[in-house]
């Protein structure tokens, strides 16, 4: 019974994520009086870069303030952190999964983490970050002669793929739109490709005042993270790896399955 109990106890913190974000200071010596603190702020030109023990699903509220890029550890990475001086350096990540992080324009946005596999929503981890003007300016370096034409790299495969019908109960959308969530087309596509949790397909039919309450815990989070920029319906959510992306609602079922296809592949 003992040796049940201490495997059951190993499993179960192997399913926990260890998520790390970049702090000030970035290294805390033993029983220093300083505590880390979370970074909330990046300039344009800088890299906060995400640590992480399982891959996630990002998602950004509003969106348009971050460009993030997932990336497979270990990795060395130059250039000017977030954590770090305005000088140039280099950093060895060990994690098995990084997401590197940049800011496109200045403004004020939620990060939302969320874990592969998550059951408990105090498992995701949300942090708001505001991009600032301008940056640190790096210094000039030479510019390396043109490389020869490569072959573009072949696309990442779809390890996360959710979908969101978002339609007010009772609005009056011609026959064609009406008809797009119930197709068999669509139904059977979105339940064969769709990312399941909780053994339920990853897609929903939403009303714009939707309760959530009971829902799985990606798919509330996804939602939570759309919601906002949601002023108008009815409108199609794809989330892919992560990125969560508001659509015009499609003309009829041919092009519901188009656009879909684009997203979670033949």
């Amino acid at each position: 019974m003992v040796r049940f109990l201490i495997l059951w106890l190993l499993l179960a913190s192997s399913c926990l994520a260890d998520i790390h974000l970049p702090t000030t200071p970035v290294l805390v010596e033993p029983n220093s009086p300083k505590a880390p603190k979370a970074i909330s702020e990046i300039a344009r030109g800088t890299l906060y870069v995400v640590e992480s023990t399982t891959p996630l699903i990002q998602l950004q509220a509003p969106e348009g303030f971050l460009n993030v890029v997932s990336a497979k550890g270990p990795l060395s990475v130059f250039g000017i952190f977030a954590d770090g001086s305005d000088e140039p350096e280099l950093r060895k990540y060990a994690s098995e999964n990084l997401m590197i992080v940049t800011g496109i324009k200045p403004g004020r946005t939620e990060l939302i983490l969320i874990p592969v596999g998550v059951t408990e929503q105090e498992s995701i981890v949300r942090q708001i970050l505001t991009v600032t003007g301008e940056g640190p300016r790096p210094p000039p370096v030479p510019v390396p002669p043109t490389p020869e034409p490569q072959p573009d790299p072949a696309p990442q495969p779809v390890v996360s793929f959710r979908v969101i019908f978002v339609k007010e109960s009772g609005s009056t959308l011609s026959a064609e739109q009406s008809a797009i969530p119930g197709a068999k087309s669509i139904r059977d596509y979105l339940t064969s490709k769709t990312t399941p949790e909780g053994g339920l397909a990853g897609w929903r039919e939403y009303d714009p005042q939707q309760n959530t309450t009971n829902e799985q815990a990606t798919m509330k989070a996804l939602w939570a993270a759309v919601k906002p920029n949601i002023t108008n319906t009815p409108v199609l959510v794809v989330e892919v790896n992560g990125k969560a992306t508001v659509r015009e609602y499609p003309k009829n079922t041919a092009d519901a399955l188009k656009i879909l296809k684009e997203y979670g592949g033949q």
